[in-house]
Order: structure tokens, then sequence, then C-alpha cells
């Protein structure tokens, strides 16, 4: 159950720090720049905890949301700037991730559980 609770919480924030900063203006290149830079290591956090939490059925599905309506938001607007440009780049990290392991492991079983790291029990 705790690993719910703080992907709900990963997902509220994009949700709420995208909502703050869409009236905010486009940015500076320079920030969505760092924004992006600092997106796609966190896209492969946020897919790494839903795994190993088995979480994917919560964040698999918001990943994929967020990634489409970046898509649909980019041409339609200019607002967001590095708030979006950072949890754009972590939805397509995440869903890049999630689809090589998906079809890799036929699934999404933990990590533990496909060897790739072994408990320490």
């Amino acid at each position: 159950m705790g690993h719910y609770l703080v992907d709900s919480a990963r997902v509220l924030f994009a949700i709420s720090l995208t909502s703050i900063s869409w009236g905010a203006g486009s940015g500076a290149a320079r920030a969505g720049a760092l924004a992006l830079a600092g997106g796609i290591p966190f896209g492969f956090t946020v897919f790494a905890s839903a795994v190993e939490g088995q979480t994917v059925p919560l964040v698999l599905p918001f990943s994929a949301l967020y990634a489409g309506w970046s898509l649909l938001a980019r041409d339609r607007f200019r607002r967001g700037g590095a708030v979006r440009a950072f949890f754009t780049a972590a939805a397509w990290t995440s869903l890049l991730f999630f689809a090589i392991w998906g079809v890799w492991q036929h699934g999404f079983p933990e990590f533990t559980r496909a060897g790739i790291i072994h408990s320490a029990h």
C-alpha cells in the first residue's frame, strides 16, 4: 500500500506543478533544457519505482496520458515552460523503459523477481 501512496503523490505532484506553471509563461530556453536534462533521470526513477513497487497499473497510464497530453498541448499552447518540459521528459522516458521492460519480461515483474537485483535475505 505504501508504494501506491508514494506514486500517487508523484502523480499529484506532476499535475499540481504543471497546473501552477500553466499560467507562468514559457520560461527561458535554458531552464527548459535543464528541466529536460533532469526529467530524463526522473523518468527512469519513476519507472524503476513503479516496477519494484508494483504500482505499474497507476504509473504507466498516467505516464501515457501525460505524454499524450504534452503532444496535444505543445501544438496549441506555449505555456508550462520548464515544469512541463521536466514532466514531459520524465513521462516519455518512463514509457520507453516500460516498453522495453514489458516486452523483455513479458510483463512487469519486480527486478528482484526477474533476477536483476538480488534480495538481501
